[in-house]
């Protein structure tokens, strides 16, 4: 009897744990997508992106009434010393349909029409969106917006929020959109670089402030005409890292500013 009794509270024992170290493992989970998430054919509404309007952020007079980066040289040693977060933008694949793929949020689905192929050298007009992939740590979408108007092509940057559905375009120096904006450890800032691409050597770095309530606003920049932007990192939310060159890639020199305060 005694035995009988052991072999059953050590099987409860056993699943008591088993129990806990999943509940551990979902807990300690980030935000991720699946499928159904990014294209959902539930009961929410689905709209048509292009009525939605979005906020813009990033504007050059807004930052220029705000203090600049302040970028000092460093080692190459140091940069390579910052921990690489290759997954902070993750591209799930999506389902597309009749030409449009959708996102889903908590509260609705959008639907983006997708680049048509068969229009390609003659687009005048078109417009269309392009997936990029979705920020865990920032539980946003990120999207191209593409156009061409007379014979010219544009394009911007859009973070749409899983939460509630808004969006935020990141306003672009140039014709292009901005590089995949770089989230800081905590989120509570991104980092984005454009390089022109006319003028050679010709660079903006901009930093976004995540608020406590997730709007986004104009925090600091840097503009140079001394080098193209390769790649930029976080060392903590207080310390940008950029990797530079001015002959095209054939060399390096790596910069670092802190963060200030407001």
């Amino acid at each position: 009897m005694i035995s009988t009794i052991n072999h059953k509270s050590f099987l409860i024992l056993l699943m008591s744990v088993l129990i806990n170290c999943q509940e551990k493992k979902q807990a300690s989970q980030p935000n991720t997508l699946s499928k159904k998430d990014i294209s959902s054919h539930s009961t929410k509404s689905t709209v048509d992106i292009d009525k939605v309007k979005s906020i813009p952020v990033g504007f050059g007079d807004r930052y220029d009434r705000l203090p600049m980066l302040n970028f000092q040289e460093t080692s190459e040693a140091e940069f390579n010393l910052l921990k690489s977060k290759e997954d902070f933008l993750i591209k799930h694949p999506v389902e597309s349909k009749n030409g449009s793929f959708t996102l889903a949020t908590d509260h609705k689905i959008f639907r983006l029409k997708e680049e048509n192929a068969t229009t390609i050298g003659n687009r005048d007009g078109e417009s269309w969106y392009e997936y990029l992939g979705f920020y865990p740590s920032l539980n946003r979408y990120a999207v191209a917006s593409n156009s061409v108007n007379e014979s010219l092509g544009f394009s911007e940057l859009e973070l749409i929020s899983k939460t509630d559905g808004k969006i935020y375009t990141i306003v672009s120096p140039g014709d292009d959109r901005v590089e995949n904006p770089v989230p800081s450890p905590q989120a509570k800032y991104l980092a984005y670089y454009y390089n022109q691409v006319y003028d050679e050597n010709n660079s903006f770095i901009g930093i976004i402030e995540i608020n406590p309530d997730q709007k986004l606003f104009e925090y600091r920049s840097f503009t140079t005409e001394k080098f193209n932007v390769h790649q930029i990192a976080w060392s903590g939310d207080d310390v940008l890292f950029i990797k530079t060159s001015s002959d095209g890639g054939k060399s390096f020199k790596y910069y670092k500013s802190k963060i200030q305060n407001r």
